[in-house]
C-alpha cells in the first residue's frame, strides 16, 4: 500500500473499534493495485488488511495512469505483474465467507432509494440496522 500505508495503523484502529462496538458492522473499501511504486511487500501489506478484516464489499481496481495527472508521470508496474496482483487479490476476496450463518433469514426494514434502469432485480437500499 503505497500512498496509504500511513493510514494503516489509522485503519486498523478503526476497524478495531468499530467491530468490537457495533454489531454486523458492513465496511467497504477500495483497493487500487499497482498504483507505481507500489511494491511487492506494499501489496502484501493490502493482502494482509483483506485477510484480516475480510471486507464484505471490496472493490479491487488495477491502476491505469490519467493523462495530465502527476501519477501520469510514473514509471508503470509491469501489466502481467499488475494482472496476478488483482487476480490474486480478487481470489482472495472470493474465498472468505462474508456473512456468517446466522445472519441467514434476518429480516431488516429497508429504504429503497433508487432503482437501476434496465435491470430487474438491482436496487440500493439503506437500513437503519
Amino acid at each position: 500500500m503505497v500512498l496509504g500505508s500511513a493510514l494503516i495503523p489509522q485503519l486498523q484502529k478503526f476497524t478495531k473499534i468499530d467491530v468490537s462496538s457495533v454489531p454486523n458492522i458492513y465496511i467497504a473499501t477500495d483497493m487500487i493495485l499497482a498504483f507505481p511504486p507500489e511494491t511487492l511487500e506494499d501489496f502484501e501489506e493490502s493482502m494482509e488488511l483483506v485477510r484480516k478484516y475480510k471486507f464484505p464489499s471490496l472493490f479491487i481496481n488495477q491502476y491505469y495512469p490519467r493523462s495530465g495527472t502527476p501519477a501520469a508521470r510514473l514509471k508503470k508496474i509491469d501489466t502481467v505483474e499488475a494482472r496476478k496482483r488483482t487476480a490474486a487479490m480478487s481470489e482472495l476476496f472470493r474465498s472468505y465467507t462474508r456473512f456468517t450463518e446466522d445472519r441467514i433469514g434476518e429480516i431488516h426494514n429497508v429504504l429503497v432509494t433508487e432503482i437501476a434502469a434496465g435491470r430487474e432485480f438491482s436496487c440500493e437500499i439503506r437500513s437503519k440496522n
